[in-house]
């Protein structure tokens, strides 16, 4: 009999041994799961000069930010929404918009991801600008500031229209001209 209770005490032991391994398994499956969906979130490396295409999420007095698929938001300050100065980030995107953009910086130990879609719309506009220019074709520019001298406007690069270049006559005071839109030639 004291035989038999000992067999069974063994029995128990290696029991609960089995258990204990199983519930260890388990833990070591569900953690090696955990880890590959977070990689799954890195479904792209990225690099300062990288253009990256996303959708605006959120937008602040000075900065937008940017879902591009990366495993934390890139954020667009409001230098580099435009080619001209802003007075809020609002003025230049909004919510769901989509937008690509330049790669800043980055630093993933900070999730610090800056963009610029600034970048991009320079370079684009540039080959426009260019065609209008040979072209010598006019086309309608929003003024999108006044400053000593003339105009501004966003052409994707900053456009600057001398006040001599604005009206045939001479014009005492152009801060009525803001979020105008007048039609342009480029000059130079």
């Amino acid at each position: 009999n004291h035989m038999s209770e000992e067999t069974r005490n063994q029995e128990a032991a290696a029991n609960v041994e089995n258990n204990e391994a199983v519930e260890a398994t388990e833990t070591v499956e569900s953690a090696v799961e955990e880890v590959t969906s977070q990689e799954g979130l890195e479904i792209i490396s990225l690099k300062k000069g990288d253009t990256v295409k996303g959708t605006i999420v959120k937008i602040e007095d000075n900065q937008a930010y940017v879902s591009i698929g990366y495993k934390y938001d890139g954020v667009i300050p409001i230098r580099e929404l435009s080619s001209v100065q802003l007075d809020n980030a609002a003025a230049a995107v909004e919510v769901g918009q989509e937008v690509e953009c330049k790669v800043v910086s980055i630093n993933d130990n900070k999730e610090s991801l800056v963009l610029s879609k600034r970048a991009i719309d320079s370079e684009k506009s540039w080959e426009d600008l260019e065609k209008y220019f040979a072209s010598q074709e006019a086309f309608e520019v929003t003024v999108a500031d006044v400053v000593k001298g003339g105009l501004v406007a966003d052409v994707g690069a900053r456009g600057f229209i001398p006040a001599s270049m604005v009206e045939r006559h001479f014009v005492e005071d152009f801060s009525d001209y803001k979020g105008r839109t007048l039609r342009v030639k480029v000059k130079e």
